[in-house]
């Protein structure tokens, strides 16, 4: 006789109990295996952003919560949740990081190319971007943005934008430009003096010394 036609109805309310609360249990440890220590949060924080209440805290929150655990789309959507929120262009600046990250760089080319339309004036915003067009073949725009880093820390010393864009340009061939830009970097500041130096010795061997160098040797010669 077949156990389940003359299971007591209790007994099946028992077994049916069992059974929902192993699922309860395997859905909450995977939760917690997914969030990790974020798991308290994700939950209300996911039902929050799903019906539109979540305020700026917690969509930042979110987007933390969700780069911590590798979860890349929901960091991306938490990103375009809070600029629309905030419209605060510095998010539009974090998600093209996260984006050049991910090695997205055409999509995050497209997410910095509206950054700075928005008015972005974030210095390392321009030099990620100029790596980000150089790694999708946009040469000229690249230098383009390598300039623009330079130009908004004018009082600072421009070191990572200055030697990519030497190197962008050596690379073009323009190694005329190249060496004007690293002698106005060296005499720009004292401690400029210590990098791109190699660069400056590669120059030299492509174009021969500068005319500098030249009037100086003569100089020694006829002393």
């Amino acid at each position: 006789m077949a156990y389940g036609t003359n299971c007591p109805k209790h007994e099946k309310q028992t077994i049916g109990v069992f059974i929902a609360i192993a699922v309860a249990m395997t859905l909450t440890y995977g939760h917690i295996l997914s969030w990790g220590p974020h798991a308290g949060s994700a939950l209300v924080l996911q039902a929050g952003s799903t019906f539109g209440m979540l305020g700026a805290e917690g969509y930042k929150e979110l987007a933390q919560a969700c780069i911590d655990n590798n979860k890349w789309d929901c960091a991306e959507q938490s990103y375009v949740s809070l600029f629309k929120k905030t419209n605060d262009v510095e998010v539009v600046g974090d998600l093209a990081e996260l984006q050049t990250k991910l090695r997205k760089f055409p999509q995050a080319a497209a997410t910095y190319e509206t950054y700075f339309k928005l008015g972005g004036k974030n210095s390392d915003a321009a030099y990620f971007n100029g790596q980000v067009l150089e790694q999708i073949g946009q040469t000229d725009r690249a230098a383009e943005m390598y300039r623009t880093s330079i130009e908004l820390k004018p009082e600072n010393l421009s070191i990572n934008a200055t030697s990519a864009l030497v190197r962008l340009l050596m690379k073009q061939g323009k190694n005329s430009e190249a060496r004007a830009i690293v002698k106005a970097f060296h005499e720009g500041a004292e401690n400029a003096k210590g990098y791109l130096n190699a660069e400056a010795s590669e120059l030299e061997k492509i174009l021969g010394p500068s005319v500098r160098r030249q009037v100086r040797a003569k100089t020694v010669v006829r002393m």
